[in-house]
């Protein structure tokens, strides 16, 4: 995978802010978000879901609340799953709050909602939302076609069936996007 570059190490090895500058000037570095940094011609090299799996590493990286994870679409990357139609723009993060605390940018989405220690795995060092977690969020977020075809594609290649989704959702039982979210788990099929 791509070495992802911080403003930190780099600085340490002697390159200045505006060398880091002129890199990204001159296109043969490519800026993640502020602070990550990583060639353009290996980023331009990957596809769509290894591109936002590198830019989920570096919003994540720099992410300083301990009860973050990597989410909803961002998270179904992390577990290797075809997300047909959905958009990459922006990374998911959540936090383990109650309520209140999400906001948006032009690169990620902070979502707050409760989660158990069990709904969160380790992939290669990141924390991310368990699979069937993973797709009752998309489920709660997505349009019903996109949130079907990501949810039957991990029930074919993960074995995530309805009953797991189904208790994701009654792990937080007061979710908007619940019903919504039903519907999609009562329609996938692997």
């Amino acid at each position: 995978m791509i070495r992802i570059v911080s403003r930190s190490d780099a600085l340490s090895r002697g390159t200045s802010d505006a060398e880091l500058q002129r890199y990204c000037r001159t296109r043969g570095w490519r800026r993640l978000r502020p602070g990550r940094f990583v060639s353009r011609a290996q980023f331009d090299s990957l596809t769509a879901e290894q591109k936002h799996r590198v830019v989920a590493e570096a919003v994540f990286d720099a992410t300083t609340a301990s009860d973050a994870v990597v989410s909803h679409v961002s998270a179904a990357v992390f577990h290797g799953l075809d997300v047909w139609n959905a958009d990459l723009s922006r990374v998911h993060i959540t936090r383990n709050r109650v309520r209140g605390g999400g906001r948006s940018s032009a690169i990620r989405v902070l979502h707050t909602s409760p989660y158990t220690d069990e709904e969160v795995v380790d992939i290669d060092g990141v924390r991310v939302t368990a699979l069937a977690r993973t797709i009752a969020d998309i489920a709660r977020t997505l349009d019903f076609e996109t949130a079907v075809c990501i949810a039957d594609i991990a029930a074919r290649t993960h074995d995530v069936a309805t009953e797991h989704v189904a208790a994701a959702l009654d792990s937080c039982p007061n979710h908007p996007g619940n019903r919504m979210a039903r519907k999609v788990a009562d329609f996938m099929d692997g």
